[in-house]
């Protein structure tokens, strides 16, 4: 038993720095694994100041990390599915489809150069337009924008 008489002497310090010390754990992107563990170690050092015991202390910690890391799991699972992964977050073109713009040169025909947003863009139209009439994205070609004449 005297190989475990040092964890009688845990006080609420040594709690919080184990809650410190996983935070910034957690900080450089655990991505929630050490939540539970975090609230285990807040609730262990409470116990510590209200006077348990060690063991206590160490059972509820185990125990208490288990059932919040579980909870965590469970109640950002919902957050985490709803995620769409449809977003075109790099994808330029893909978030380009549906946008509107302004034909600002007539190259040759079916090919223009338009302006959406702030960027001027070469797009391929089948219909015939003329300088200032109004595009819809519907798709590309390379880096080139498919566009047809909005309605």
């Amino acid at each position: 038993m005297s190989e475990l008489g040092f964890l009688a002497q845990v006080e609420a310090w040594h709690w919080l720095t184990l809650m410190f010390t996983l935070i910034a754990f957690e900080a450089l992107g655990i991505g929630g694994f050490f939540i539970g563990m975090i609230g285990a170690a807040f609730i262990s050092t409470l116990l510590n100041w209200l006077g348990f015991g060690w063991q206590f202390q160490f059972v509820s910690f185990g125990a208490l990390s288990v059932i919040f890391s579980y909870a965590y799991w469970i109640g950002f699972r919902r957050f985490n599915n709803k995620r769409e992964d449809s977003v075109p977050l790099n994808d330029r073109f893909t978030s380009m489809l549906g946008k509107h713009g302004k034909v600002t040169e007539v190259k040759a025909p079916g090919i223009v150069k338009a302006q959406f947003g702030d960027t001027l863009w070469n797009c391929e139209v089948d219909d015939a337009v003329v300088q200032g009439d109004l595009l819809e994205v519907t798709g590309n070609n390379g880096t080139t924008l498919l566009v047809k004449k909005a309605t």
